[in-house]
């Protein structure tokens, strides 16, 4: 795998998590403004948002996840092969490096954007009430922090553009 492969990768893992927390905001807006207990068979029939449109929130947040497992799964199997130069095998420590730091961060800016609170990962607790998605407690604004993460991960990508064609 060449480095323009990478880099085509590392821009569809982007892509794949905008997705995922563009998901994960209209699915816990859904929610927030449906009914505050955060349990979806609360909701009131006599609601603006039905049942249906909160549940095609959850199918769409649910596919998003997958398509960002998919992109994640793939840039990790192309980060194990050799990365090559120009169908050469590239072995500098520069590139391997530039790949590793790249990686490193995409594994934190996932982690970082799945998060919703301090007890784990995922829209839901494990009793299926909503967590807090949208993110402003007293203490932290996940909604800040994610485009934070969001802008380091793109930042990444510009750099690994812009040392790819100084090399």
């Amino acid at each position: 795998m060449d480095m323009q492969q990478f880099i085509l990768l590392a821009n569809r893992e982007y892509d794949a998590l905008t997705e995922y927390c563009n998901s994960l905001s209209i699915l816990s807006h859904s929610l927030d403004s449906t009914n505050k207990s955060g349990n979806v068979t609360d909701i009131p029939s006599h609601s603006s948002r039905t049942k249906k449109e909160v549940e095609a929130s959850l199918i769409n947040h649910m596919q998003a996840l997958r398509n960002l497992q998919t992109c994640h799964q793939a840039i990790v199997e192309s980060y194990h092969h050799k990365i090559k130069n120009n169908g050469k095998e590239d072995d500098t420590s520069f590139r391997r490096k530039l790949v590793f730091e790249h990686m490193e961060l995409s594994k934190r800016v996932l982690t970082t954007c799945a998060s919703s609170s301090s007890s784990g990962y995922g829209p839901l607790h494990e009793n299926g009430l909503l967590k807090n998605l949208t993110g402003v407690t007293k203490d932290v604004n996940w909604h800040e922090i994610r485009v934070v993460a969001l802008v380091s991960l793109r930042a990444s990508i510009q750099r690994l553009k812009r040392e790819c064609q100084e090399i």
